[in-house]
């Protein structure tokens, strides 16, 4: 597998790029995202298969917390940073082409959708903004603790759902932000990442401190369709593939990443069915990891670990006490 060293830097995000499929953007952080700047990395897989070359990096005074590209421009990106920041970048520019600035505390997730861009954050909001124009549109406020993921549908752009640590999972409708469409207490924990099933519009998964991986149908969320177990840390990131409804992969500070393949994940009728373990793969980065699918192809890449659970209210702790003393 090609391996990039971040000397320095501590990943926190890795994300292919939606129109080139060997293109790979990486949002890292000095000192574990604890102080110090950012750096975002633009890396292109060598026609060899087995090399990564940088393209470009650019520096940013904070840390960087999560990175996602734009579907319809070539080549940009936008991350979030922990000085609140949303940074729109361009591949070979050595400039931001946009700043949005709005939050109050570290943006923690960003996800874009044709000409709207979703940010989360540590504040307990999720905003929407016009990158183009650099306005927020609306802010979503129903959140009582950090709010870790923020996702738009793929199969409706006007919806999009968010997990925080308050344990829920909440649903929206992008026209109305005064209160959610739905939610639920996904899990007794705090819930760290969600994921939309490409294959099934009623299907999302949840992840959690916990340990567990549950996956949902929006049709009746009075209990999960799925558990899965076996995580022996908080689980970081979880990701459907996108190419089989039955394929799930969680990521975890347990070093692990786990891939539960096959006819256990049944969206339709696997309501309340719990499942253990999966495919387990040892990790040897240096710290907990990312996960991310390349639409195009069956690769998956990992991102450096990080400590165990309950790190990131640690780290806001922390990151607090250095900033304000």
């Amino acid at each position: 597998m090609p391996t990039f060293l971040t000397p320095g830097r501590h990943g926190y995000s890795v994300r292919f790029s939606r129109t080139r499929p060997d293109a790979l953007a990486v949002a890292t952080s000095q000192y574990y995202g604890l102080a110090g700047g950012g750096t975002l990395f633009f890396l292109e897989l060598a026609p060899d298969g087995n090399t990564l070359l940088e393209l470009q990096k650019l520096e940013w005074s904070d840390g960087l917390f999560d990175v996602t590209w734009s579907g319809s421009r070539e080549g940009v990106c936008a991350c979030g940073a922990g000085d609140g920041a949303v940074v729109v970048w361009r591949c070979g520019h050595a400039a931001p082409l946009r700043v949005l600035r709005a939050h109050t505390s570290e943006v923690c997730s960003v996800d874009w959708l044709r000409a709207h861009l979703l940010s989360a954050s540590w504040d307990t909001t999720v905003k929407l903004w016009d990158p183009e124009t650099e306005t927020c549109l609306n802010t979503y406020t129903g959140h009582s603790q950090l709010v870790y993921t923020a996702t738009f549908s793929p199969h409706s752009p006007a919806t999009f759902a968010s997990v925080s640590g308050d344990g829920h999972l909440k649903l929206w409708a992008s026209t109305e932000p005064a209160r959610p469409a739905a939610a639920v207490k996904a899990h007794d924990a705090e819930v760290l990442s969600c994921d939309w099933s490409r294959a099934e519009s009623h299907a999302i998964a949840t992840a959690g401190s916990d340990g567990l991986v549950r996956g949902w149908d929006l049709r009746r969320l009075t209990a999960p369709m799925f558990t899965l177990k076996g995580c022996e840390c908080a689980v970081r990131r979880v990701q459907f593939s996108p190419h089989a409804p039955s394929v799930v992969a969680a990521v975890s500070y347990d070093f692990t990443t786990r891939i539960v393949i096959g006819s256990e994940i049944e969206i339709e009728s696997g309501l309340g069915q719990r499942i253990a373990n999966g495919t387990r793969i040892e990790s040897d980065s240096e710290l907990n990891r990312q996960l991310d699918r390349d639409r195009n192809k069956e690769r998956n890449w990992g991102r450096k670990r990080m400590w165990g659970r309950d790190y990131n209210q640690m780290c806001k702790r922390l990151r607090n006490r250095m900033r304000y003393g």
